[in-house]
């Protein structure tokens, strides 16, 4: 098969909140993406952290720390920005139960989005997304750290990274692909860099054949980190979880990868976007600038 340069972008959290529920309900994806929506109309794959179980139900778990929904109506505005897929492994998937759970896995589908990261049971939550695009074989597989949402044997939930089990996922995978990517839902909170246990987690996937590590979850732009020949993100930032009025929470990353048909090579940009008042932006060039800079000094 004839590869073509072919360009995927991965974005980061997505949650509805007081300020964007309305245009997430009503597929407003114009207003709420401005002009990050023409990156999305220029990749040829589009994938990002669904951080909230889709349901009619609304009914959470008894659970620590917030529990978040959305309505179903709110799919329509991922799929009017042209999202392929979406990862469902993350600490607020399971917020409505099994229940909850198997109604986002049913919605996605029914609308033509494709998910990673969460299913039925164990088994099918381990299953890698694989995809071609342009002659280019692409795994991405979808982890995240335990809290109120494993799935189990005979019960819905996310895929939780297991020392014991993940590695190996990651070598099957790269096996039988060209390029592998590894969304690792974990880490601290609002903290800029990796823990010692974090960064030798992510390490460890690099070397079992990952070509790229992108870690979520931390809700801030952490640091950046090339091993081997591999690449790892310690913190991608919010996509779009509202304004709070606070760089570290309202400004995220896009991350950009270029694959090279001529040279059989990869480039990953990172793309500076911010909360305004009721949906996303990218970043003006100064400020832009001056957070790249700060973002590459703090990796080293």
């Amino acid at each position: 098969m004839i590869k073509k340069n072919i360009s995927i972008i991965v974005c980061g959290d997505i949650c509805p909140t007081n300020d964007t529920v309305k245009l997430f309900e009503n597929g407003n994806n114009t207003q709420l993406f401005n002009d990050v929506q023409f990156e999305f109309d220029n990749c040829d794959f589009l994938i990002g952290n669904l951080e909230f179980p889709l349901t009619k139900l609304g009914k959470g778990i008894p659970k620590c720390g917030p529990v978040l929904s959305g309505k179903v109506e709110c799919l329509s505005v991922l799929v009017n920005a042209g999202f392929s897929a979406l990862s469902l492994s993350n600490n607020h998937i399971k917020d409505c139960g099994v229940e909850g759970v198997a109604a986002t896995l049913d919605l996605c589908k029914a609308n033509g989005i494709q998910t990673v990261g969460a299913g039925l049971n164990d088994t099918l939550a381990k299953e890698p997304l694989v995809i071609i695009k342009g002659g280019w074989k692409i795994g991405i597989l979808s982890f995240s750290e335990l809290e109120f949402n494993a799935s189990r044997k005979n019960e819905a939930g996310a895929n939780i990274y297991d020392i014991y089990d993940s590695l190996d996922q990651i070598k099957k995978i790269k096996n039988n692909c060209d390029y592998v990517i590894i969304l690792n839902h974990g880490g601290i909170e609002h903290y800029q860099y990796p823990s010692p246990q974090l960064q030798k987690k992510c390490r460890k996937m690099i070397e079992y054949g990952a070509d790229l590590v992108l870690c979520q979850h931390s809700h801030c732009i952490g640091t950046v980190e090339n091993y081997l020949t591999g690449e790892i993100l310690y913190g991608q930032g919010n996509f779009v979880y509202g304004q709070r009025g606070n760089d570290s929470w309202d400004q995220g990353l896009l991350a950009k990868i270029n694959l090279n048909a001529q040279t059989n090579m990869s480039e990953v940009n990172y793309i500076p976007i911010h909360a305004v008042t009721s949906g996303i932006k990218k970043l003006a060039y100064d400020k832009a600038t001056v957070l790249i800079d700060e973002f590459k000094t703090r990796s080293k």
